[in-house]
């Protein structure tokens, strides 16, 4: 997807090294130049990063802050699993609260949350407090200010000697340029979030696509900002 003109530019199938390849094809046979890519967006996938290095090795990779959330989130499901299995009253129908933005919590939902926090002995609670101070390093202005921010968010995370997040606070520090890429471009992915979700209804509405053609037909039609030129009748 081009992000400055907010419209789809290519279709391929797969997740993988392929698809991205497909694009650099495709990119090339329309006259575009490789070295013209600036900056790509992207999720924390290893067969993507791959790719784009090798396929557009001048641009700039930038992490979608939603995608590194959602690695960090991950982390905490699964401290919660671990906990949960040993203190299952105190868990219960906790899992939700916990993964959604508490600005988006009802009053109900916020006080229950709230009553779990106090239990700062918990791993599932260290964790989550750490995740949420994670999430506020987004707000700084300068890229150097964010950079002591994460990096001293990685040491409480080794602090913390919770197995999960040391592995979760490595992962951010061997993906730190692509986040810390984000402060410089100030580019995400959520306008293309947001067509996938309109997607997924243009598709339950349709009952399904019967081959992959008829997808990407529909993908354009919607998301390509096509210009059709039909002659006025008078």
């Amino acid at each position: 997807m081009d992000l400055e003109r907010a419209k789809v530019v290519h279709v391929s199938d797969g997740k993988g090294k392929e698809s991205i390849f497909s694009f650099k094809e495709r990119y090339e046979e329309k006259k575009g130049n490789a070295d013209d890519i600036e900056t790509v967006v992207m999720d924390l996938s290893p067969a993507f990063i791959s790719a784009i290095e090798e396929a557009f090795p001048k641009a700039t990779i930038v992490f979608d802050k939603f995608h590194v959330v959602k690695l960090l989130n991950d982390v905490l499901d699964s401290i919660r699993r671990r906990e949960h299995k040993e203190n299952i009253p105190r868990f219960n129908k906790i899992r939700y609260l916990l993964l959604k933005d508490p600005k988006k919590l009802k009053k109900s939902q916020r006080e229950r949350l709230d009553d779990f926090l106090t239990q700062a002995n918990l791993d599932t609670v260290k964790a989550y407090n750490l995740i949420q101070m994670f999430k506020r390093g987004y707000k700084y202005k300068k890229p150097s200010w964010a950079g002591k921010f994460f990096h001293h968010w990685i040491k409480l995370c080794q602090q913390s000697k919770i197995p999960e997040m040391l592995k979760g606070a490595q992962a951010i520090l061997t993906h730190l340029k692509g986040i810390m890429a984000y402060f410089t471009y100030r580019v995400t992915n959520a306008v293309m979030e947001g067509n996938n979700s309109k997607l997924r209804t243009i598709t339950k509405r349709s009952y399904g696509f019967k081959t992959l053609r008829y997808l990407r037909l529909m993908i354009f039609l919607v998301f390509g900002k096509l210009k059709f030129d039909v002659p006025r009748l008078t």
